[in-house]
């Protein structure tokens, strides 16, 4: 039996170090700080003799010689623990790697449930493509979860240099869907995916989609639908085997393989709350006294909602915006307070921000951007000063 006992001492300690035997890998919960001496790597990138930041809540493998030592500076929250190479470390995904590149896949769509290491596969073959010399692009299709965009959006960018955490890729390309979750939106997240790969064809030799972790009934109707719209060059099933044979008989046409997840690395409903509200003001100024104050005229400006470009009339008598020339959809003006937006510029998502108003003078928001054409409406509200997030019923 291996050794797996989780150090939680550490929380009391400022400092750890041990030595560790070629069976065994470090799997480390941050918010830590590595430090590693000696030769070691993280998901394909060399570590050696360097100091690494985890931010809290993600769970990254150590794999180290075993004559390194590593010392983990660690927060309140973090931990550190021990457990077997071919449990959680990329050993586990060694024949996927070889079938990638022997193979030359050009798309690659990574599915599986919640917390079965999708994103962690990702960055190992983001890591090993560049490693290899290979173009390397990477859509994230999660509109919840993602990393490369806040909620609501969808991110996608060519990754020029080796990573460990998807979110230390900067994204060129936003796609503004306006919900948290796929359903209802599956077919704006499909066109949304598309339209990523379509402005990035020119760019990549090799492109991992990654998506969402919803599974479930409808859910597995979803990606069957984007896999038949994509037409990847190899499907990854991560984690439940029903996935993989549901995704394997509906998808004839595509190669289709099966892939163990990392265990032990599965993330708290608090956790998976505080990494999405986290995400929103990564792409938002947060600071009314020094933040921009963008007032949008509604003679100049489209509003999107779930994929439709709708003309905008405020209505000061009720409260109202209505949207469309029918006036089709009405919102009241106490609803579009503390909106997370998507805008828009010369038919590109250029950045977000947050509704604080709206009157018959305009759109006020709170936002760095000043030149915009388009609001995209979403389905979520932030709560700048406790930081939380809220969801809006039209």
């Amino acid at each position: 039996m291996f050794y797996r006992s989780r150090l939680r001492l550490i929380r009391r300690l400022n400092n750890i170090s041990k030595r560790i035997s070629d069976r065994y890998i470090y799997l480390v919960k941050g918010p830590s700080l590595v430090s590693l001496r000696g030769n070691g790597s993280v998901l394909g990138k060399d570590v050696s003799n360097s100091c690494t930041s985890l931010r809290a809540g993600k769970i990254l493998p150590f794999e180290i010689d075993s004559n390194s030592k590593i010392h983990v500076s660690l927060d309140q929250l973090a931990e550190i623990w021990l457990t077997n190479r071919l449990s959680a470390g990329t050993a586990i995904w060694k024949k996927i790697i070889r079938t990638i590149f022997l193979q030359q896949n050009k798309k690659i769509l990574l599915v599986g449930g919640t917390d079965k290491g999708k994103s962690t596969l990702a960055v190992y073959i983001i890591n090993t493509a560049l490693k290899n010399g290979y173009k390397t692009a990477i859509v994230d299709a999660d509109i919840g979860q993602g990393d490369l965009a806040p909620p609501n959006a969808i991110g996608a960018a060519i990754v020029r240099r080796q990573v460990i955490d998807l979110r230390d890729v900067n994204a060129q390309l936003f796609q503004f869907v306006g919900n948290t979750s796929p359903m209802g939106f599956e077919v704006i997240v499909i066109q949304s995916v598309v339209n990523c790969i379509k402005q990035l064809c020119d760019s990549f030799d090799i492109c991992i989609i990654n998506t969402d972790g919803f599974v479930e009934n409808s859910g597995i109707r979803y990606k069957i639908k984007l896999a038949k719209e994509l037409l990847p060059d190899l499907i990854i099933c991560l984690g439940d085997p029903s996935v993989y044979h549901l995704i394997k008989s509906n998808c004839t046409l595509m190669p289709v393989i099966y892939s163990r997840s990392p265990e032990d690395t599965i993330k708290s409903r608090m956790e998976r709350i505080a990494n999405r509200v986290d995400q929103y003001f990564r792409f938002i100024a947060t600071d009314y006294n020094n933040n921009k104050v963008v007032v949008v005229r509604y003679d100049n400006i489209m509003f999107v909602y779930r994929g439709t470009a709708l003309s905008g009339m405020f209505d000061d008598n009720g409260g109202f915006l209505y949207l469309g020339e029918g006036k089709d959809l009405r919102i009241e003006s106490e609803k579009l307070v503390g909106m997370f937006v998507g805008l828009g510029s010369d038919g590109r998502v250029v950045g977000f921000g947050i509704i604080l108003q709206a009157s018959s003078g305009g759109i006020f928001i709170q936002s760095s951007i000043e030149n915009v054409d388009k609001i995209f409406l979403s389905n979520s509200g932030l709560d700048v000063d406790s930081k939380s997030e809220f969801k809006i019923d039209y």
